[in-house]
């Protein structure tokens, strides 16, 4: 997180590298269900879907 007492910034394809190697090296992650609450589901005109994905405790 910190380089020579600075606060690293991530580029979104940093990010999203390290999250695709995490669940492609752990068996656990392989095969994810999850459930809980859709709220703010948007959907514009390009065709994506944007939603916040909640519970009780998040």
């Amino acid at each position: 997180m910190f380089e020579n007492g600075r606060v690293h910034v991530y580029a979104v394809h940093e990010i999203t590298s390290y999250l695709r190697e995490l669940f492609d090296s752990n068996p656990l992650l392989g095969d994810v269900w999850i459930t809980g609450e859709c709220s703010n589901v948007s959907r514009p005109a390009s065709g994506h879907v944007y939603f916040t994905l909640k519970d009780a405790d998040a």
